[in-house]
């Protein structure tokens, strides 16, 4: 009888690098140990808060203020193989005043590129009777009370511009006069395809809070 194993792929982390295919011993407390602390050390992919812009077609788009976002951006490029619309979708939800949005990476191709990785490494295919667990961290955004967002929603076609920007590249005073070459453009992405993420979205509208007016005052948040 063929034995069963156990990998843990990890997908999409924010500025996590690693080598692909390398494989490790998950029954090893100590090796996922240290996994998890380098992941928890990276950044989580929360957004500070979320601008509005208007893209070349007119159509809005979400611009996701986080420290470090020009870094961050050239490694999900890095990550998707310079193609990241190919690796990831935009899920968007909302509920009353509360909205949430994601960009969740693509778990079954992060699973076909460390079956093929493995095999050059390894001479010899992914063993069958495989299992899988996915570790991964999707830039994301939720907050409990939006005006903005109500405004704009009815806008949002079946695809979207995703933008990124760091806080200190905010114009201090007037955030429309923020100048458009630190926004960060991440790509086109479809919007939410993926019904299996529905249950993360409405964890995030379940824990969204309406934020501080001091956060308010200085984001603006969609």
């Amino acid at each position: 009888m063929a034995k069963d194993f156990s990998f843990i792929v990890v997908s999409y982390v924010p500025l996590l690098v690693g080598t692909a295919g390398e494989s490790m011993d998950i029954t090893d407390p100590s090796v996922v140990g240290g996994l998890m602390d380098d992941i928890e050390s990276l950044p989580s992919g929360w957004a500070d808060g979320c601008l509005w812009a208007k893209g070349p077609s007119g159509a809005p788009y979400p611009v996701l203020v986080m420290p470090e976002a020009r870094r961050i951006a050239e490694h999900l490029s890095m990550w998707s193989e310079g193609s990241p619309a190919d690796w990831f979708d935009l899920h968007i939800k909302s509920r009353g005043e509360k909205y949430a949005l994601s960009l969740m990476p693509r778990t079954r191709k992060s699973i076909e590129r460390f079956e093929m990785a493995y095999h050059l490494r390894n001479g010899l295919p992914i063993p069958p009777k495989s299992h899988y667990n996915i570790l991964f961290k999707p830039l994301h955004f939720c907050t409990g009370s939006s005006t903005t967002f109500r405004q704009i929603r009815h806008l949002l076609r079946s695809e979207s511009l995703v933008g990124l920007v760091d806080p200190d590249e905010l114009h201090p005073s007037n955030l429309s006069e923020t100048d458009d070459s630190t926004i960060q453009i991440l790509g086109t992405f479809r919007i939410g395809l993926n019904k299996t993420v529905d249950r993360y979205m409405d964890d995030l509208l379940d824990g969204a809070t309406k934020p501080s007016k001091s956060v308010l005052d200085r984001y603006r948040l969609g």
